[in-house]
């Protein structure tokens, strides 16, 4: 059962909250050169397990990461093997259904307090309707991160001008 008290995070957390939030928990590791954690996360093609931004990551924030990439069609299957043996990573990046059953579980823990105490920017970027959407129904607390957004054009379609005039659309 020692496992089971693992920090876990649902979904993609920001290199400055993993550092913050996972400082403490009981299997991440926090030393004088850095933070040291697991991250369970799926990935799909044409992603690859390594990148400039991943590296990038741990280098500017002195952080160890352990990707374990699942993927995506066998995710479900493999956190759930994971919970069964007992084998929790700290971070899990999940955004479905399954959230609930890790929570009523009890292999989630609440976020709340770290990140009124070490996300305080974050927090203060969310709006009523974020909060609606990062708390869980049944108890009122955060069990994950969500990306914060200030640009919409982020979730904008962009069509080339060129090639709608190539094809004589408008």
């Amino acid at each position: 059962m020692k496992n089971m008290k693992k920090l876990i995070s649902v979904t993609m957390v920001t290199s400055v909250t993993a550092i913050s939030v996972l400082g403490w928990s009981g299997t991440a590791m926090a030393s004088e050169e850095g933070v040291s954690f697991s991250f369970f996360a799926p990935i799909w093609d044409p992603y690859t397990e390594s990148s400039d931004i991943l590296d990038a990551w741990q280098t500017n924030t002195g952080a160890t990461i352990d990707f374990n990439w699942v993927q995506e069609d066998s995710f479900d299957t493999q956190l759930a093997a994971r919970v069964a043996s007992q084998d929790l990573p700290d971070v899990i990046k999940k955004d479905d259904g399954q959230v609930n059953d890790l929570i009523q579980q009890k292999l989630l823990i609440p976020l709340n307090d770290y990140l009124e105490e070490y996300c305080p920017n974050y927090m203060s970027r969310l709006t009523e309707e974020d909060m609606a959407y990062l708390t869980s129904a049944d108890d009122g607390n955060i069990y994950g991160l969500s990306l914060v957004v200030d640009n919409e054009a982020a979730y904008s379609t962009a069509i080339r001008s060129d090639w709608l005039e190539n094809l004589g659309l408008e």
